[in-house]
């Protein structure tokens, strides 16, 4: 099993996920066929839908896992979707739009399929229906990875209400699912009040139980989802508040032997309350002007700020340190790391109380983002999917994605999404294709509301 899929080696043996794997394999060597999903493949209704199912397997399921931190998610999606029409018809869906993005992006024209559209947004609604009507009797774990695929295919189609509304209903089953593990929500403040994790009892329940493998990926997800919706958002829209878990799974709490990498995980949940902090100040947008919110804002974000930059100190001084002794794969993680802080320092900096953003004053930070994306991706000499696993997608497209739709000096912009799609036609990296389409769709949109105010 692992020779076939390496990925599935992450998964410990304990976990409702690999017992549906081992069931299925089971089932396979009993009926002495080639491949568990070869009976999936004779339900399909038509040959759109086989085709997409079957680029799902190929391409897709390959190119969420890196995405959401959890490398094995698309070998889970494909073993729990032999049984569930709702995540087989959520899969079609989704292989039928990687298909079409891939398509587009080859021949370098921004054209759309309308029939293959169609299609994905029929097998869309399908899957939805499916869950509404399996509610029931449908386990809590394939619901929670139904919302996921939910929110990526929302988020494909640049829908950020409805990507966030799927959001805000898988993290209310996945707070039910914790509940049986005994623990309790968390969720920034700035008013400093005492969270319930503080309690002793709280604190020995989280160490006791969070290591369940279920709750543990699954909640890396909705981090990971987390910082696409804020990556996503504009300052236009306005996104639900999300409170996530207490107890981050991807939080090191032990130490790791090597500097170096322990100092680059722990940029994930820093990353985490910062993007929380944002996420707040925006729900506050509409509160009346409060001297006292204020100042708890202000000294809140200073604290955050000397986090990062302590972070970023550190980093710099474990790199001086091991100059001498890096390989090329640790100094591309660096630099990977190095965008995402810039990424991060910028919008942080950027928001101001009562949501406000204004990113008027950060040309030269952009241009900094450019410059430096457009040096790692020259120097990126190992595979995609090597890269990927280190944060690519937070810390490089992300950047530019950010630069290419927030950043006022249209020149530049220009020059993120440049490298965005040239990227995308040269790596093929699954991520990368779509934000580029919609930076340019909201490139373009920014540009008529300019043009219709100057006329006006």
């Amino acid at each position: 099993m692992s020779r076939r899929n390496p990925y599935l080696q992450q998964m410990p043996k304990g976990s409702s996920f690999m017992r549906i794997y081992e069931q299925l394999t089971a089932a396979k060597v009993g009926r002495k066929t080639a491949n568990p999903l070869q009976d999936l493949l004779r339900r399909f209704e038509s040959e759109t839908e086989r085709s997409a199912f079957e680029h799902f397997q190929r391409r897709s399921a390959s190119a969420l896992g890196p995405g959401l931190g959890w490398l094995a998610f698309g070998e889970v999606v494909l073993q729990c979707s032999d049984n569930s029409p709702v995540l087989r018809h959520a899969t079609i869906a989704l292989g039928a739009i990687h298909e079409h993005e891939l398509e587009v992006s080859g021949t370098h024209k921004w054209t759309h399929d309308k029939d293959l559209l169609t299609f994905a947004y029929c097998q869309y609604g399908k899957a939805i229906r499916q869950l509404r009507h399996e509610l029931s009797k449908a386990s809590r774990e394939k619901m929670i990875l139904a919302c996921i695929l939910f929110t990526i295919f929302d988020f494909v189609q640049g829908d950020d209400v409805a990507a966030a509304a799927h959001l805000q209903g898988g993290l209310g089953m996945l707070r039910k699912f914790a509940a049986g593990f005994g623990l309790l929500d968390r969720s920034i403040t700035f008013r400093g009040q005492v969270s319930r994790r503080d309690h002793p009892s709280a604190r020995s329940a989280a160490k006791k139980d969070w290591h369940s493998p279920d709750l543990q990926h699954l909640t890396r997800m909705f981090v990971y989802l987390d910082f696409w919706s804020m990556v996503f958002s504009d300052g236009e829209s306005l996104f639900p508040e999300v409170t996530l878990i207490d107890g981050l799974a991807i939080e090191p709490t032990i130490r790791d032997k090597d500097e170096l990498h322990y100092k680059l995980r722990y940029i994930v949940p820093l990353q985490y309350r910062i993007h929380e902090f944002l996420r707040a100040a925006r729900a506050s947008s509409h509160a009346c002007h409060d001297e006292t919110f204020v100042t708890a804002f202000s000294s809140t974000k200073q604290d955050l700020v000397d986090r990062l930059e302590h972070w970023y100190r550190e980093l710099l001084e474990i790199c001086v340190a091991a100059k001498d002794n890096l390989s090329d794969e640790e100094k591309v993680r660096i630099d990977i790391a190095t965008l995402n802080y810039k990424k991060i320092q910028t919008m942080l900096l950027a928001c101001h109380e009562y949501g406000r953003v204004q990113y008027q004053a950060f040309d030269s930070a952009f241009q900094d983002i450019v410059s430096r994306s457009a040096a790692v991706i020259s120097k990126t000499i190992f595979p995609m999917c090597r890269v990927r696993i280190f944060a690519f997608t937070p810390g490089v497209i992300h950047p530019l994605y950010i630069t290419a739709t927030r950043c006022c000096n249209a020149e530049i912009c220009e020059q993120a999404l440049g490298l965005l799609q040239s990227f995308q036609w040269t790596e093929g990296v699954w991520n990368s294709t779509i934000m580029a389409k919609i930076a340019r769709r909201k490139l373009d949109g920014r540009s008529e509301r300019v043009s219709h105010s100057s006329v006006s």
